[in-house]
């Protein structure tokens, strides 16, 4: 295990770095483990690099940030607890698949879990409580993730903001990415719990998307979004409960802005069996792109809205 070092040790630069010099199916036994360690005190906890890493029960506080992996075979993560960290989990460059389930994180940090340029799949981001981050998830993909079993799952993670204009999850693919394989959901964004935000959900250039059984609490300010689909193919909006600020059984009629559900720009996009409350507006469709622009909207209850439906 790597102790906690005195208080009068020098801040370090890197707890741990692994580096690889070939891809992780190379690599006897194919998996790097850390379990059980306590990381404290640094620029780093974890660098990976070129490596299939897996770290279990570890603590890390007081990093500028906890895990960085950099061109990762694979990652997994799970039971970890990260606290005191500008940056939390940071994938880049994957060229396999991350597994990040039941972290905990807390800020207050700019990003909890991001995962850009993720280049195959499946990925797995669940079961995580991320409290006080900017970005509580930040997935960014690069438009060339087209390879067999390529999708993302965000699942059942538990996401709060206690000081406002912050993102629970924010998902954005390449524009006009068209991959070659006809799954049915290419990202699952199912049952998360996110509170206290500015924006709950948003999906941009989405590509078969399912944003659905999701609890989202918005914060009382000026263009705050419970769910958005934003230039995206396909999405699936479906059993959401969207509620605004405003707890007394009323619309919000100050002028903020709120609204519930956004589709924007947006072709194939089917919203049904959604809950949204005590909002400006409810559900707003504002322009759509392509040729195949069906909207199916049906079953949906719009309680307290100034604008329920905004065409």
């Amino acid at each position: 295990d790597l102790l906690q070092p005195p208080n009068n040790t020098m801040r370090s630069k890197t707890h741990v770095e692994i580096r690889c010099a070939q891809r992780f199916n190379n690599i006897p036994n194919g998996l790097i483990p850390i379990t059980n360690s306590v990381f404290d005190n640094s620029n780093t906890g974890v660098f990976s690099f070129y490596s299939e890493t897996m770290l279990n029960s570890n603590t890390f506080n007081n990093h500028n940030m906890a895990v960085d992996a950099y061109f990762d075979g694979a990652l997994t993560m799970f039971d970890n607890t990260i606290s005191n960290v500008s940056f939390g989990i940071d994938v880049h460059d994957a060229v396999h698949h991350v597994e990040l389930l039941q972290n905990t994180i807390t800020g207050p940090a700019m990003r909890g879990i991001s995962v850009r340029k993720s280049c195959s799949g499946p990925n797995d981001v669940s079961f995580n409580t991320i409290t006080d981050c900017s970005y509580g998830i930040r997935i960014i993909g690069n438009g060339i993730s087209n390879t067999a079993g390529y999708n993302f799952r965000l699942h059942q993670n538990n996401i709060s903001n206690s000081s406002g204009a912050a993102f629970g999850i924010d998902f954005i693919e390449t524009p006009n990415f068209s991959p070659a394989q006809t799954n049915l959901y290419f990202v699952d964004i199912t049952e998360n719990e996110i509170a206290g935000v500015a924006v709950g959900i948003r999906l941009t250039n989405g590509y078969k998307a399912k944003i659905a059984d999701n609890n989202v609490a918005i914060i009382d300010n000026t263009g705050t979004l419970g769910i958005g689909a934003i230039n995206s193919y396909m999405p699936h909006v479906i059993a959401n409960n969207v509620a605004g600020p405003s707890l007394n059984g009323q619309c919000e009629n100050t002028g903020l802005n709120t609204t519930g559900i956004l589709i924007s720009n947006t072709s194939d996009a089917v919203v049904n069996c959604n809950f949204v409350d005590q909002l400006n507006k409810g559900v707003e469709y504002f322009g759509f792109t392509g040729n195949a622009t069906a909207t199916a909207f049906f079953e949906n209850t719009l309680g307290f809205c100034l604008h329920q439906l905004y065409l």
